[in-house]
């Protein structure tokens, strides 16, 4: 590169770095329409379903009753979507903010670190700036930067949501799309903390087996001896793996880290930390109540 120009290579890497942001944009704002128009398909299928469907007998687990729980998961999936074209929309603003900067920082430090004859820097100054002035209007011709199509699809997806969801209201529509995401509990909160409460019971009482009973009477084989043991500790490293995920999407959570935009999770399928909490509860519950179970039996506490 020593007989390159710095100026050159700065303003490749730059059309480098700018076809890998219009290249992302362009690829997310197509899989977002391809969402936006599942879901307008879907809610008209369920409209279409409910209105073949509304002088019908409705028995447990008919079109009318599964409607119900279709909308609500659209609506879920649709603030969703809406979130991520928000995201999608801050992503534009933010790196044209960072082309912007970066032109002007270089601009700068060209200048300091020039070594070369005064004309000859004048009219490298010169040649940059007109490359840079070329490109920066190259930006704001891009996809990125204009994001008509990325414009429309919000605005498709406020009516859509709109028109199924708050009465053709538009404001109170965007209000719902952009809100926070709350967990409707109910029951769940009082399953959840009765779960862990059961967990913590299982954990202190296999502590005492374990570890007192085992002091008391050193007679006793030591569980750890034991070949199962090599068994029950592999599955509990699956419980333990479990409890750390549900610890990850906690924090991430309450810190307000967008990890399904990070690690490109799909929403619909991706399971929230609630979920993942009661999962390794029901699991922990299953995996300390047999080994429980095995370390009296060992022990000869059960016949």
């Amino acid at each position: 590169f020593s007989g390159i120009p710095l100026s050159q290579l700065f303003m490749e890497q730059l059309n480098i770095e700018f076809a890998k942001v219009n290249g992302f944009y362009n690829h997310q704002q197509a899989i977002l329409c391809e969402r936006v128009a599942f879901y307008e398909d879907s809610l008209r299928n369920t409209v279409t379903a409910r209105r073949s469907s509304i002088n019908a007998p409705s028995p447990p687990g008919s079109p009318r009753n599964r409607d119900v729980y279709t909308r609500e998961s659209i609506m879920r999936a649709l603030r969703e979507c809406y979130r991520s074209m928000v995201q999608l929309q801050n992503f534009t603003q933010l790196n044209y903010t960072a082309f912007v900067k970066i032109c002007k920082k270089f601009r700068k430090t060209l200048r300091r670190a020039s070594t070369v004859p005064v004309g000859q820097s004048m009219a490298e100054e010169g040649v940059l700036d007109t490359e840079v002035d070329q490109f920066m209007q190259g930006v704001k011709d891009s996809d990125f930067f204009r994001a008509v199509e990325l414009n429309g699809v919000i605005t498709r997806c406020e009516t859509l949501y709109a028109r199924h969801f708050t009465s053709n209201n538009i404001l109170i529509a965007r209000a719902q799309l952009l809100a926070k995401q709350q967990i409707d509990y109910d029951w769940a909160m009082f399953e959840g903390g009765m779960h862990f409460g059961i967990v913590l019971v299982l954990v202190f009482w296999v502590l005492w087996d374990v570890i007192v009973d085992g002091y008391m009477h050193p007679s006793d084989l030591s569980v750890f001896g034991e070949d199962a043991f090599i068994v029950y500790r592999g599955f509990a490293s699956f419980v333990l793996l479990m409890w750390c995920w549900g610890v990850n999407l906690f924090v991430w959570n309450k810190a307000r880290i967008n990890y399904l935009y990070i690690f490109e999770l799909d929403p619909e399928v991706t399971a929230t930390y609630p979920r993942v909490f009661r999962t390794a509860c029901n699991c922990t519950i299953v995996f300390m109540s047999n080994f429980l179970l095995f370390n009296k039996v060992r022990r000869g506490d059960f016949p």
